[in-house]
């Protein structure tokens, strides 16, 4: 390997590395906002309003506005109603899961998104998967059935109705890539991207102004702004960013191996900051869901190569 690929190859493991580090910190940064007094519409809401700002400052600078205007109607289409489902009621969803689980089980369950789309396609092809998909399938659907708390009554109780929110939003996650994987080719990553941002964006600024308590929002101190600083450049804008010029340095594939140090992270985050502490079968399970992902990416990576 030239000296010039394996700039690019350390470069693009250092954005995908920050990236998912920066992304395991959204539970963490929205719990320290609950903690403030906000609730999930204004932490979800204003977050994606002002993330709208952000996301079209990047892709003009990098892109222009002649490349993102001119967008079949079609393609249009498809990233505003992914974005709006996916990264508005979706987001939404998740969000308000977080009023009900730690922050850690939040990023853990989904974080297994990868594995949908693949129990997807074999349900769509019908064809049995190979024996390093299936272990990865049911090592992934056991973990997270041990990091909700499956096994355990109490458990269980504590995190069932978060867990299935959180779960609504990783099938969501799940459905974004799908399209986005066959719409971004021909329509451009970066312009799928901003477009589907701005229809969430735009659904979290409809649901702040029916929903949102204005009163509240205007008593919230400075300590709380600055959380939203954090929320919308550092663990929303910016992860987004770097995870996308990461990949294309290195590939998805690879990027995605990396990506599974993200749920280890705010497992670690998680306890610094909020004293979240997972019960043992919860850490296993976690443990299960990342391997899971890992032989997944792995396979995924190994398939690349042979082609």
């Amino acid at each position: 390997m030239s000296g010039h690929l394996k700039t690019a190859s350390l470069v693009g493991v250092i954005c995908v590395s920050l990236g998912a580090l920066l992304l395991s910190a959204k539970g963490i940064v929205a719990k320290l906002m609950y903690d403030q007094g906000a609730d999930a519409t204004i932490v979800a809401g204003v977050r994606s309003v002002l993330a709208i700002f952000g996301f079209w400052a990047w892709a003009l600078w990098r892109a222009g506005a002649a490349p993102m205007l001119a967008v079949r109607p079609a393609h249009l289409w498809a990233a505003l109603g992914m974005g709006f489902a996916c990264y508005y009621v979706g987001a939404y969803v998740d969000f308000y899961a977080l009023t009900l689980i730690d922050a850690s089980l939040e990023r853990v369950i989904l974080f297994s998104y990868p594995i949908l789309i693949v129990s997807y396609e074999i349900a769509r092809t019908r064809k049995l998967p190979s024996p390093t998909v299936g272990w990865s399938l049911l090592l992934t659907y056991v973990g997270v059935l041990l990091a909700v708390g499956a096994f355990d009554g109490n458990l269980l109780k504590g995190n069932l109705a978060g867990a299935a929110l959180v779960l609504i939003s990783t099938v969501g996650v799940a459905a974004f890539y799908l399209v986005n994987g066959k719409v971004a080719p021909v329509m451009g990553a970066l312009q799928f991207t901003t477009w589907a941002m701005t229809a969430a964006g735009l659904g979290f600024g409809a649901h702040l102004l029916a929903f949102g308590d204005f009163t509240l929002l205007a008593e919230l101190n400075g300590e709380f702004w600055w959380l939203m600083a954090l929320m919308v450049v550092g663990v929303t804008v910016l992860p987004l960013v770097l995870m996308g010029q990461g990949v294309a340095r290195i590939g998805a594939t690879r990027g995605g191996m990396i990506s599974t140090l993200g749920p280890a992270a705010t497992v670690i985050l998680a306890y610094l900051f909020l004293d979240e502490i997972m019960h043992p079968l919860q850490l296993v399970g976690s443990a299960m869901i990342v391997l899971g992902v890992w032989v997944l990416e792995r396979r995924r990576s190994e398939d690349t190569s042979a082609t």
